[in-house]
């Protein structure tokens, strides 16, 4: 299985909430529509960062930060060759996703969208996690 994060922060000149109805809407539509036909394709989990705190120095004690990002998505497959035939496959639809990226996303940054694939390890796990759907 690949895990792939990807996480970005909101258009600074949009409120949130008119950043959420654009991706939450439009764009899941989009993908959705496109990871759902996808082979190997296992999940899409959506996030929004809600609080975020630091700790200073290793301080058991932690204080309120600044989120480095503001959203972030979870999309599973069950191969590495399957996400990238999935990512590759239709060029055009891609290059089409990432013109509206402006509706949502701070794009006049430097690595206004990272992508970070994941080894997951599960250390411990107490009972079925709760299900989750869009």
């Amino acid at each position: 299985m690949i895990k792939v994060l990807m996480a970005w922060r909101d258009n600074p000149n949009r409120t949130v909430e008119e950043c959420d109805a654009y991706y939450l809407g439009e764009h899941t539509r989009a993908s959705v529509a496109s990871l759902s036909k996808a082979p190997g394709f296992l999940a899409y989990i959506q996030n929004r960062v809600t609080a975020a705190r630091a700790h200073d120095f290793d301080a058991v004690e932690d204080r309120p930060a600044e989120p480095l990002f503001n959203r972030m998505v979870e999309i599973y497959f069950d191969s590495r060759e399957n996400y990238e035939k999935a990512t590759s496959a239709n060029p055009e639809q891609m290059r089409a996703v990432h013109a509206t990226h402006h509706l949502y996303m701070d794009v006049n940054i430097p690595a206004s969208i990272i992508v970070y694939e994941l080894e997951e390890v599960v250390a411990l796990q107490c009972g079925a996690l709760p299900s989750r759907s869009l």
